[in-house]
C-alpha cells in the first residue's frame, strides 16, 4: 500500500509541476534566458500505429512530455513521501 502511495504523489507532483510550467510559459516573455530554458522538454513516446483484429481494428498512442518543472515536481514529491513514511 505505501508503494502504491508513493507512486501516486510522485505522479500527481509530476503532472502539477509540468501544469505549473506549461502556465508560466505564457506569462513569462520570449525574449527571456528562462523562457528558452523552461520551454525545453522530453517527449518520449508509445505508438503502437494500428493492431488490426479481425473484429476491430485498435490504434493507441502515449506521449509524456518531460521538461524542468517536471523534474521539480518530482523531487518535491520524492521529499513529501520520505518523510510521510
Amino acid at each position: 500500500m505505501r508503494f502504491l502511495y508513493t507512486v501516486i504523489i510522485l505522479f500527481l507532483c509530476a503532472m502539477i509541476g509540468t501544469c505549473i510550467g506549461e502556465i508560466l510559459l505564457f506569462f513569462i516573455p520570449e525574449k527571456w534566458y528562462f523562457y528558452n530554458l523552461i520551454s525545453k522538454s522530453l517527449n518520449p513516446m508509445w505508438k503502437i500505429n494500428s493492431l488490426d483484429l479481425i473484429i476491430f481494428n485498435l490504434s493507441f498512442s502515449l506521449i509524456f512530455k518531460i521538461n524542468l518543472f517536471t523534474l521539480v515536481g518530482l523531487i518535491i514529491g520524492a521529499v513529501y513521501t520520505l518523510r510521510k513514511i
